[in-house]
């Protein structure tokens, strides 16, 4: 049995072998390639405990802590000093099989490196283009995988466990490294127990996942691109959602949050709203029309308030005396601002007028997006879109030659996609160690990119939720006022961040999945989702602090949904955004006995036991 005299020992050996082993490098606590491994979405002290970071470049016999993209808030980091954390970055392989349709992806990539490199494969002459199951551009693959996978198309292709076909995994047990498909005779239980078991059974270096066949362009509104509804239209963002969960077709996502950052000592309140279309362009469809959110502006302040509130700017002086049509029209004859008021020929009401400043249409109401003039994306766009209600309150990125360009989160960012922020963010080695003392800058390194992002000192934070079937509106209501409360604490408890998002999955989810088909219970029939809340603040004094009230928060939510028939007892638990006190039991509910005879037998020693996370216990009697 493994144990902390073995560990000690291993980290002793970790100290002579750096530099010795070509296949093995090992950075110490202060080197700059150190401080760039290390680096997570939600720090949390993890330089507190990672002594070495070892970075194999082959498949070789460790075992330790392991960081692929570094977005999961990892509990149970024990004792200080003594972690050790394998990187895998130097796995970063993508190979697409056109005749499989199959993806072979290396634990080390980032899904923005897969999305970029299936678009070289779409062609002129075909209407479709390969396409997988993924998470963000900056997520890494392996825990996103290895966790479950909520995607953009989940509604049409299941989580991203679903879509694996096949692991390559160095197993604990000494027995070297090894294919696990459903056809690998003798192991299908092992097969099973990878989707969505974490790391409990070895280390993950390949995954291949399956590609589907998907529309060369998705298809989003040009008024729900990214936009930030100010927080007084969210009564109306909850009856749009409502209705749009009510008519959801299996091609369509929408995702909306409650958001609140602080900047600059005061509290900013939005809603960032995003809708996505990912079938066939020429397929006509109806989605609720997003100018309801505008069915309470019927006075021209309302108006101008909104466009004081938004993002997007409704020019409200402009419409100070205007008060029909021909009073628009004339007002643009007479002023030195063309209106062009033949756009407005159709326009009969304010609430038109702020849909044409919206969508760019021509006054037509029609909820089909063809009729709205819709923009077209890549899946790789889609993404990076998606990803934008994510970034921090400001970014920097750091260009070759060590300019700096400041983008500030209210305005510039949005502009920009995160590939291009990416593309220019990667310098030389040169510059990165004239930088490793600015506290202010988090750099992300996984695979071969590296981005810089300006946060305050000893930023802290996490990711949470709570499983749900559905969303009424008095449980949307519910998420609102939440986040909310939580946003009273910012300024005194030094708040950065507090969202509460709502993210409706369709009920044919997952289609053609069984409960024994994975470590993570799912099933067809019988979907579910998580209602995310993320929550950042600086400073480890304030830890246990936004702890306790993050927990409160959720079970407030939780009570909420039970009353209204949206969440159960049992369902599951979402790995890779739960927080750390979640028992490992309630994640995989009526699976984790079995789960707990399979570690005994795919690793009897209890290797992977020493890891940091959700581990399920090998021992008898254990939690």
């Amino acid at each position: 049995m493994a144990n902390q005299d073995d560990l000690d020992e291993f980290i002793n050996d970790l100290g002579r072998i750096g530099g010795v082993e070509d296949t093995i490098e090992v950075y110490a606590r202060g080197t700059p390639k150190y401080e760039s491994a290390v680096v997570h979405r939600f720090p949390n002290g993890i330089r507190e405990v990672t002594r070495f970071v070892v970075e194999p470049g082959s498949e070789i016999g460790l075992c330790g802590l392991l960081k692929s993209g570094g977005h999961i808030s990892i509990p149970k980091i024990n004792p200080p000093n003594k972690g050790i954390l394998i990187s895998l970055q130097r796995f970063n392989h993508i190979a697409y099989d056109k005749e499989k349709k199959t993806l072979d992806v290396g634990a080390g990539v980032i899904w923005k490196d897969v999305y970029e490199y299936l678009e070289t494969f779409v062609s002129d002459s075909s209407d479709h283009a390969p396409g997988v199951v993924g998470g963000d551009p900056l997520v890494g693959v392996s825990g996103w995988l290895l966790g479950g996978g909520y995607s953009l198309l989940t509604n049409r292709f299941g989580l991203g466990i679903d879509n694996v076909i096949r692991f390559r995994i160095l197993l604990p047990d000494g027995k070297g490294v090894c294919n696990i498909s459903s056809d690998t005779k003798g192991h299908l239980d092992l097969f099973k127990a990878l989707k969505g078991g974490g790391h409990n059974f070895g280390i993950i270096t390949q995954f291949t996942l399956r590609v589907h066949d998907r529309a060369k362009r998705l298809i989003q509104t040009d008024y729900t691109l990214s936009k930030k509804y100010p927080i007084v239209r969210s009564g109306a963002v909850k009856d749009w959602l409502v209705t749009f969960i009510d008519k959801m077709p299996p091609e369509a996502t929408a995702v909306a949050a409650f958001r609140h950052d602080l900047r600059d000592g005061k509290v900013e309140s939005y809603i960032p709203f995003c809708v996505w279309w990912t079938g066939d362009s020429s397929h006509q469809f109806q989605i609720p029309d997003v100018s309801d959110l505008f069915r309470n502006v019927t006075e021209k302040k309302d108006l101008a308030q909104f466009s004081a509130q938004s993002s997007i700017s409704l020019a409200p002086d402009l419409f100070r005396d205007v008060t029909e049509k021909r009073d628009l029209a004339q007002f643009s004859a007479q002023s030195s601002i063309s209106l062009a008021p033949d756009l407005f020929r159709d326009v009969t009401e304010k609430r038109d007028l702020a849909q044409f400043f919206f969508s760019g249409s021509d006054g037509v109401k029609s909820s089909s997006l063809q009729s709205q003039s819709p923009r077209s994306m890549s899946l790789a766009e889609a993404y990076e879109a998606f990803s934008l209600r994510n970034l921090p309150v400001s970014l920097e990125t750091l260009q070759s030659d060590s300019h700096f360009v400041h983008l500030n989160a209210s305005s510039e960012i949005k502009k920009k996609s995160i590939g291009a922020l990416l593309q220019s963010s990667v310098f030389a080695e040169d510059v990165f160690i004239a930088l490793t003392n600015r506290n202010s800058l988090t750099v992300f390194t996984a695979g071969n990119k590296k981005v810089v992002m300006e946060s305050p000192p000893d930023l802290r934070g996490r990711m949470a939720c709570i499983m749900v079937t559905t969303y009424t509106g008095t449980l949307i209501n519910a998420a609102k006022e939440q986040a909310e409360n939580l946003s009273l604490l910012m300024e005194e408890k030094k708040g950065i961040r507090v969202s509460y998002e709502i993210w409706p999955f369709h009920k044919n989810a997952f289609n053609g999945v069984k409960q024994e088909d994975s470590a993570w219970p799912h099933e067809e029939g019988k979907v579910f989702g998580p209602l995310v809340g993320w929550f950042e603040w600086s400073g480890k004094d304030n830890d246990k602090y936004w702890l306790e009230q993050i927990s409160n928060s959720l079970r407030v939510l939780h009570q909420v949904a039970l009353k209204e028939n949206c969440t159960t007892e049992d369902l599951p638990m979402y790995l890779n955004i739960t927080l750390e006190d979640t028992s490992v039991k309630d994640i995989y509910r009526d699976h984790y006995e079995e789960l707990k005879l399979l570690r005994r037998v795919y690793d009897p020693n209890d290797v992977m036991g020493l890891a940091a996370g959700f581990v399920i216990d090998a021992k008898r009697g254990g939690n």
